[in-house]
């Protein structure tokens, strides 16, 4: 028996522009939060006067990576393999941090941790994707990362530790801009700015999603908003994350366990529901861009002003970076002149990267 496969029949197209999610970009909506300066020219220079290995970790819903990292005269630089540990809702992750703090204690290495979810001082508020090691952390160290590890000087939200790398290996390039909005869409969806010489991180993937951009009906709940913000809402990482929306709903879809690897590859080879659900992605990822420019400002069409810079797995799929131009021309009514993948500018963890370079300035 072939399973029917639920969905939109419409002709497979970028959605139209939604002005009741545009609505939602607001300061309270997002939970912003904003991070100490940060001058990317200034901060390059101090770079270029260091030689010093530090520890970076990234940690994210479906993996947690530690790498050496040594800054040297600016550079990034790998200095051993990564030490990586898959998970599924951070099971074993503090296990995981155990063995780091050994390493970086026995090398007295400073450690600067990237955290896929909110921040407040330094200290993980919520995990949506990994709600093991939330409440283990919770339950056995009262929510404090350092009692984990002990050399840890720095703690940023994943989005805020990936323009921090970014933004400087953009400066490292010659290319100066006032402006940089970055866009995560990996296993989940994040985004932040940097304006004014301030980070500014932003909960977008969290915002409630209008029926027109979910077209496969997801009705979950966003934990994140509901325990930070009591509300009850389906939000945008529910729909366009990379494992939190398109592996489920594709998974739910076919009535099998899709990969985001299967369903990229699936893209590719034409499969309509796979390419739809990418493509409502993109749209998802252009109303991002178009809502935190229009509360911050950013002027997205000028050359040399703004640059807008994706990072995530999601970015690597079939057609997905052509798919988010086309969405951003299609809201806009022009195209971006500024438009980077980190893998292009940093390296394939600009928020591992970026968590050693906050270590960098902490220690």
């Amino acid at each position: 028996m072939v399973r029917e496969r639920t969905g939109p029949s419409t002709p497979m197209e970028i959605p139209p522009l939604s002005q009741e999610l545009l609505v939602e970009f607001t300061s309270e909506s997002l939970i912003l939060s904003a991070s100490s300066r940060f001058d990317p020219k200034k901060v390059l220079r101090h770079l270029q006067g260091v030689d010093r290995v530090y520890m970076g970790i990234d940690m994210g819903g479906d993996k947690i990576t530690a790498r050496k990292v040594r800054i040297r005269q600016g550079e990034f630089l790998q200095e051993d393999d990564d030490l990586v540990q898959k998970s599924q809702n951070g099971e074993g992750y503090l296990d995981f941090l155990h063995q780091v703090a050994e390493i970086s204690n026995n090398e007295r290495l400073p450690v600067g941790l990237s955290f896929a979810g909110p921040m407040e001082e330094g200290k993980p508020q919520h995990a949506a994707n990994m709600m093991a090691m939330f409440r283990e952390l919770q339950t056995e160290y009262s929510g404090h990362l350092e009692r984990v590890l002990p050399r840890l000087v720095s703690v940023k939200n994943d989005a805020t530790a990936c323009l921090i790398s970014s933004s400087v290996a953009l400066c490292r390039e010659g290319r100066d801009f006032e402006n940089f909005l970055l866009i995560i869409l990996g296993g989940g969806l994040g985004a932040a700015v940097l304006q004014d010489d301030k980070i500014i991180g932003t909960e977008a993937g969290h915002l409630k999603v209008p029926d027109d951009l979910n077209p496969f009906q997801v009705r979950e709940i966003c934990e994140t908003t509901k325990e930070l913000q009591s509300k009850s809402h389906t939000c945008l990482e529910l729909v366009a994350g990379g494992v939190a929306g398109l592996e489920k709903t594709a998974s739910k879809v076919y009535g099998k366990r899709v990969t985001g690897i299967e369903l990229a590859k699936m893209a590719a080879q034409g499969d309509e529901t796979a390419k739809r659900l990418y493509m409502n992605a993109a749209g998802i990822v252009g109303h991002v861009i178009l809502g935190l420019g229009n509360l911050f400002s950013l002027p997205l069409g000028e050359r040399d002003h703004t640059a807008v810079v994706f990072h995530g797995g999601v970015q690597k799929a079939f057609g997905f970076p052509e798919w988010e131009a086309d969405a951003i021309r299609k809201y806009l009514g022009r195209d971006l002149d500024n438009v980077f993948q980190t893998t292009s500018i940093v390296s394939s963890n600009a928020c591992l990267e970026g968590a050693a370079v906050a270590a960098c300035l902490a220690a």
